[in-house]
């Protein structure tokens, strides 16, 4: 049914934008007690700058599908044209662009998991 299949990508897609929130807020904060060690001499500088760069750039690219997928889903419709032929359709549903945007996600948090073991092994917290 395609009315459910509007409704549950719409929930989709805001669902979504919470977990993107919250990624966002993670890596903050995650950067932010980094830098505090640093600055105290317990972490080399830079010990974890390419992996959280890496989460940066996941959670962008995560931001930029979630963007595309509300583009698609929030479409006026009353902007549809029966009669003009659709010259492109698109590449992606609304629900693969927020699956791809969820996997991005969840691979950004796989890395904080992975900064937090490092950390921990270099300060001896085990």
């Amino acid at each position: 049914n395609p009315g459910i299949s509007k409704l549950i990508e719409f929930t989709l897609l805001y669902y979504n934008e919470n977990v993107l929130g919250v990624a966002k807020t993670r890596l903050n904060k995650i950067s932010g007690d980094i830098k505090k060690l640093e600055k105290l001499g317990l972490l080399e500088r830079g010990f974890t700058r390419a992996q959280l760069d890496k989460a940066s750039k996941l959670i962008s690219m995560a931001q930029d599908l979630h963007s595309q997928a509300k583009n698609l889903v929030l479409a006026n419709p009353l902007d549809f044209d029966p009669d003009k032929p659709k010259t492109v359709k698109p590449k992606s549903t609304p629900r693969e662009l927020i699956e791809k945007s969820l996997v991005n996600i969840k691979t950004a948090y796989d890395i904080f998991l992975k900064v937090s073991k490092d950390t921990r092994r270099t300060l001896g917290i085990e």
